[in-house]
C-alpha cells in the first residue's frame, strides 16, 4: 500500500496536488490512504503503508515533521517526497539529516531542483491540471479581471502572494472594469467588486472561462498552478517574471527590479523574493483590456502549452519512480 502524506484541508497547491494523487489511485486502483499534515491522529495510518510520498515544501512541513518522519522510517517505510523550495535551503547538519531520510525526491521546477539537489538526489516533474476540467469553453467573458486572494492566515502567504499588489489592483481598476476574485477579498475589506465563494475546482475553472484576463503577482513561487489553469482556460496571464511560473508561463510577463531575501518572523527560513511595481501591472492592464483581440494568438499559444501538462501522465512517472505500478 501506498501513502500520500499532503495537505487536505488549507486551500492551494498543495490541497490540489493531494487531491490529484488520491483521485489517480482511485481511478487505477491502487490501495493507498491519504493522510494529511494536520491529521496528527491519522498519522498511524502511514506505518501501515511500504512507501509513503509526502508532499510538502521543504520546510513546512517536511523539518518540523521529522520525527515522524525518522519514526516511519524506523518502521521500515520508504519515503518519498514531492518537494518544492520558494529560497535558499540552508546547509546545516539537521537539514542534511532531514534530506537523508527520502529513497528519492521529486521537484516540480528547474529552481527547485537547482537548490535542493545540492542535497539529494531529484527527478524533475512538473505539477500538473486536469485538462478534462481546466480548457477554454467557449463562453461569454463577463468579467475583465480575476484575482485569487491569499487567506489572512498565514502572514508568509500574503506577503509571498503579493497581496499589497492586488488590493492596489483592486483599487484602482474596480470602478471602470469588472473585477471579480474569491472569499479571501472579504478578508481586506475590499469593495467595488465581485466576490465568488470558490468552494470547488468546477466553480474555479468556469471563472477562469468568465474573465479575460487573470493577474498572478507572486514575489516567488515553487511551481504556481494558477496560471497553468488560467492559459488552460483561454485567460490570458499578466504575471510576475519570476521563479518557479516563468518556466512554463505564456502571456504577458512583468518584470522584477529586484530580488532580495526575506525571513519570516516565525521560522528560520529565508525566501527569495522577487519585487514588482504596481505601475507596471497597471501599464499591462489597461494595454491588455484596451487591446484584447491582439493578444488572441498568445492565448491561443498559452493554451497549447497548457495541454501538456496533463497531470496523470506527469503522475503516472512519480508512481512508476517509486516502484508502484
Amino acid at each position: 500500500m501506498i501513502g500520500i502524506f499532503g495537505v487536505k484541508k488549507i486551500t492551494g497547491g498543495f490541497k490540489t496536488l493531494t487531491f490529484q494523487f488520491h483521485k489517480l489511485l482511485s481511478e487505477m486502483e491502487i490501495p493507498h490512504e491519504v493522510v494529511g499534515i494536520s491529521e496528527w491522529y491519522k498519522f498511524h495510518r502511514l506505518k501501515r503503508c511500504n512507501k509513503v510520498l509526502l508532499i510538502s515544501h521543504w520546510y513546512y512541513n517536511a523539518f518540523l515533521l521529522y520525527d515522524f518522519l525518522e519514526k516511519l522510517r524506523y518502521h521500515g517505510v520508504k519515503l518519498y517526497a514531492y518537494m518544492v523550495t520558494e529560497g535558499k535551503i540552508p546547509n546545516s547538519p539537521s537539514v542534511r539529516k532531514l534530506f537523508k531520510l527520502f529513497e528519492l525526491i521529486f521537484v516540480p521546477s528547474k529552481y527547485c531542483y537547482n537548490e535542493i539537489s545540492k542535497f539529494h538526489d531529484c527527478k524533475l516533474v512538473p505539477h500538473g491540471i486536469d485538462v478534462d476540467l481546466f480548457k477554454d469553453y467557449g463562453i461569454e467573458r463577463k468579467y475583465d479581471i480575476f484575482m485569487l486572494f491569499p487567506s489572512k492566515v498565514s502572514r508568509i502567504n500574503m506577503v509571498r502572494k503579493s497581496y499589497d499588489i492586488m488590493l492596489k489592483i483592486a483599487e484602482l481598476f474596480s470602478n471602470d472594469y469588472k473585477i471579480v476574485t474569491n472569499i479571501f477579498a472579504k478578508e481586506y475589506g475590499i469593495n467595488n467588486v465581485k466576490i465568488i465563494d470558490i468552494y470547488s475546482r468546477d466553480i474555479l475553472a468556469k471563472v477562469y472561462n468568465e474573465s479575460k484576463i487573470f493577474i498572478f503577482p507572486s514575489r516567488i513561487e515553487g511551481f504556481g498552478i494558477p496560471p497553468l489553469e488560467a492559459m488552460a482556460c483561454g485567460c490570458l496571464c499578466i504575471f510576475s517574471d519570476v521563479p518557479a511560473h516563468n518556466e512554463f508561463g505564456v502571456g504577458i510577463k512583468v518584470k522584477p527590479v529586484k530580488v532580495y531575501e526575506y525571513i519570516p518572523d516565525d521560522a528560520p527560513c529565508p525566501y527569495e523574493f522577487y519585487e514588482t511595481r504596481v505601475i507596471d501591472y497597471v501599464v499591462a492592464i489597461k494595454e491588455a483590456l484596451e487591446n484584447y483581440n491582439k493578444y488572441k494568438g498568445l492565448i491561443e499559444k498559452a493554451k497549447e502549452v497548457a495541454s501538456k501538462y496533463n497531470y496523470k501522465e506527469l503522475y503516472k512517472e512519480i508512481l512508476e519512480e517509486m516502484g508502484v505500478i
